[in-house]
């Protein structure tokens, strides 16, 4: 099933919204550096922070899924480069 264009284009401004996000803190662009078990735990912490900035800064939720999106594909980028 193909996506329709509007699904398209959300997913290209998300895709770019990650690589906003993930070059605001070049200190993430080190993930291979870290261990899973330390990106897993920072994923939870955002996870877990990202209620809070629906209730009090709606305008920055993009932002906070954004940075959950990268740490997901961090664990997936260090996983398949160390065990795949």
């Amino acid at each position: 099933m193909a996506l329709t264009s509007l699904e398209q284009e959300t997913l290209h401004n998300f895709a770019e919204t990650m690589g906003i996000q993930l070059y605001r803190d070049e200190n993430k662009l080190n993930w291979r550096s870290c261990t899973i078990d330390y990106l897993f735990v920072k994923l939870k912490e955002k996870v877990k922070g990202l209620e809070d900035t629906i209730n009090r800064k709606p305008e920055d939720v993009m932002w906070e899924c954004a940075d959950i999106a990268n740490f997901a594909m961090m664990i997936d980028d260090l996983y398949d480069y160390n065990y795949r």
